[in-house]
């Protein structure tokens, strides 16, 4: 409602009350004149003029607040808009519910892709080379990635609550993950990615083989899943409601001029909605999102991926996954493999003496290493190896 909605109602209820009370006094005075005329004469001015006042009086009362008066017209009209917005409200979020259907099918029919006994076995075996990993390291295992909620106002309850913790992640990486970040940038660089044309081919009855861990490595990563299908469909879920949350901030502009706030904000959550739907599909489809409709910025799916990498963080169960990935790509137990690391430097120096007297005090100061002309150059290594 509006802000001044209770307050001129109040002013509307205090000019009835005023009114009434002069209109009370009138008509107890002319009672009291009534009353006197029989034993009276000369009297008739005065009742005229009592009558006549009261009935400007009741005439008055009647045009403001009578059945067909201007206060109590303004007062329906007011009420019939407050209910008009209300209707609307109710029918955008009958949309709104609509089109959050058609997402959660989306992401229901890609979880429930069905895959082929290899590609059951290898995530199997991913899972227990993961567990065995976490175990023998005394990690812990995260919670489960949330699933996206069946009704429309909690999924944009989550998508704002989600975007928040992106920015508290955001926030934490910029003043010191650093680990997170390396490791992010590592299983970015280094492990593959469901690419979005894979998708649309797997949804329209192709896509061999991107049910493999090998296709999805990174995808993995994030989440962790047994079902071959189910990390991909968690990476889509997830991009939505990033998607969700950008067109949902981007349709309270769009949506403004519905006035009523809580109208504005039904018709942006469907506006958020539809323009996600929109994002997903143009990302299987042409493999480019538009960062916003006000930031003409092409974005793609590995950027999303690259994102999420970097917010998730470096948890342990992330941590295990990524061994789990190298033990069975190169068939070896890390766990047994010895670990060897070597590094070799050179560095050179200008001297600021004459060389002569560099080579003479080299013969009674070992300086490991060489004077070449006006340059003295010596060379470093470093070795480090464990199981």
């Amino acid at each position: 409602m509006p802000d001044d909605y209770w307050s001129r109602y109040k002013e509307e209820l205090e000019g009835i009350r005023s009114e009434g009370a002069g209109l009370r006094e009138a008509a107890q005075s002319m009672a009291v004149s009534l009353d006197a005329a029989p034993g009276s004469s000369g009297m008739d001015g005065a009742l005229r003029g009592s009558a006549d006042r009261l009935q400007s009086l009741l005439a008055g009362f009647a045009d403001k607040y009578g059945g067909s008066g201007s206060v109590t017209a303004g007062r329906r009209e007011a009420l019939k808009s407050q209910r008009s917005g209300e209707e609307e409200r109710r029918s955008l979020e009958n949309q709104s519910r609509t089109a959050w259907s058609g997402a959660t099918a989306f992401l229901a029919t890609l979880a429930g892709m069905r895959s082929s006994p290899e590609e059951k076995q290898a995530f199997e075996r991913l899972d227990w080379l993961y567990h065995r990993n976490l175990t023998w390291n005394e990690g812990q295992e995260e919670a489960a990635p949330a699933r996206l909620p069946s009704d429309a106002s909690e999924g944009r309850k989550a998508a704002f609550a989600s975007a928040d913790g992106w920015l508290d992640a955001l926030g934490d990486g910029v003043t010191g993950m650093r680990d997170a970040v390396y490791f992010a940038e590592y299983s970015y660089s280094r492990f593959s990615t469901a690419e979005p044309s894979e998708v649309r081919s797997m949804l329209d009855g192709g896509g061999e083989g991107l049910l493999m861990p090998g296709e999805q490595e990174n995808e993995y990563v994030l989440y962790g899943l047994r079902n071959p299908a189910a990390n991909i469909a968690a990476a889509y879920g997830e991009l939505f409601a990033l998607r969700l949350a950008i067109r949902t901030m981007e349709g309270l502009i769009e949506c403004r001029s519905y006035g009523h706030p809580l109208v504005v904000l039904a018709a942006a959550a469907l506006y958020g909605i539809t323009e996600a739907l929109k994002d997903i599909q143009g990302l299987l489809d042409r493999g480019v999102i538009t960062l916003s409709k006000y930031a003409k910025i092409d974005t793609f799916y590995k950027d999303y991926i690259r994102l999420f990498l970097l917010l998730h963080g470096s948890s342990d169960g992330q941590t295990a996954r990524r061994i789990a990935l190298i033990e069975a790509a190169l068939d070896v137990d890390l766990q047994e493999a010895y670990t060897y690391a070597g590094a070799r430097g050179v560095a050179s120096v200008r001297l600021w003496f004459l060389p002569g007297a560099a080579k003479l005090a080299g013969k009674s100061v070992s300086w490991q290493g060489t004077v070449k002309g006006n340059r003295y150059e010596t060379a470093f290594s470093a070795d480090s190896a464990y199981q």
